[in-house]
């Protein structure tokens, strides 16, 4: 590589000369400019000043986070509040039919009556077959329903992993009464012991019927199936049985579903909503949920999910 190198002229020596104190003069009163606006940036109280003018732009972005978070850590704490409740109130003239499916299916079509307890705790001594008449220990009522659907040992392992207890709570419901209904029976755990006898997770007593039920996610999808089954076998005994009034024109729903269901029960979203506007097309509103309080009067737990239909003109 090749480089030239030309002296400058007397011409251009004394422009270069004379343009040497204007650049000064420039860089001073720039200077003193940023000066006045520093010392104006001191002087106004912390909570005016602006971003400075002499930082860089990201300094200026983490003092303002900075701030911010103070400020947030200034505000006064509000109260968490741990009891009352939200209310919504509709009024004029309208009916609301509560249903709750529990997400559980029945073993099998099996029904027994509680015949014997025990004087101290929840411990099921004996139950009376309602078929047969027959008097079993919990065990052998257990052994002959696993029977009469079992037909692999993987099969029954899978059940007795799943096994829950539908407990009614009508004791003087007689079993020559009407069909059960899926909202008859409540769901609540239950266990063996080495003795044959059946711990149940609440009071039992003697005459309460019960079924062995089996929660899983074909249990949900039952049950849900069954609850909307009734309710439309409802609807149109009432319409062809000419009750006067009419039968109710249904214009909405509220659904409140367990968290345990969604997405984690049935791998797939919005479930219990689509389901139910199979059945009952209007529209529908409701929220994900840990609890809920029904007719059933009950703690409803494992997977339950309560709608409430809307309808005028009962």
């Amino acid at each position: 590589a090749m480089f030239a190198w030309t002296e400058p002229s007397q011409d251009q020596q004394q422009q270069q000369q004379a343009g040497q104190p204007q650049l000064q003069q420039q860089q001073q009163q720039q200077a003193s400019q940023q000066g006045q606006e520093q010392q104006q940036f001191a002087e106004q109280p912390l909570q005016q000043r602006g971003p400075d003018p002499l930082r860089s732009q990201s300094v200026q972005q983490v003092e303002q986070k900075q701030q911010q978070t103070t400020q947030r850590q200034q505000l006064p704490e509000l109260p968490m509040l741990r009891t009352g409740a939200v209310v919504l109130s509709l009024q004029g003239p309208l009916q609301m039919e509560l249903i709750v499916a529990q997400g559980c299916r029945p073993l099998s079509n099996g029904v027994y009556t509680i015949d014997k307890v025990a004087t101290r705790g929840p411990l099921v001594l004996a139950l009376k077959d309602e078929a047969t008449g027959r008097t079993l220990t919990p065990v052998q009522a257990l052994q002959q329903e696993l029977g009469k659907v079992v037909s692999s040992r993987t099969e029954l392992l899978q059940l007795l992993r799943n096994m829950a207890l539908g407990l009614m709570p009508e004791v003087l419901r007689a079993a020559e009464g009407p069909p059960l209904e899926p909202q008859d029976f409540l769901i609540r755990g239950m266990a063996l012991d080495k003795s044959g006898f059946m711990v149940v997770g609440d009071n039992v007593r003697v005459g309460q019927r019960i079924r062995f039920m089996l929660r899983d996610r074909a249990g949900a999808q039952q049950d849900l199936t069954n609850h909307c089954l009734a309710y439309k076998r409802r609807e149109l005994a009432a319409m062809l049985g000419g009750s006067t009034p009419p039968p109710h024109q249904a214009f909405g729903m509220l659904l409140f579903s367990c968290n345990g269901r969604g997405m984690n029960l049935y791998d797939q979203p919005s479930y219990d909503s689509r389901t139910l506007a199979s059945y009952i097309p209007v529209p529908c509103s409701g929220f994900m949920c840990n609890g809920r309080c029904s007719m059933l009067v009950c703690h409803c737990k494992h997977w339950p999910v309560a709608w409430m239909v809307m309808g005028v003109g009962w």
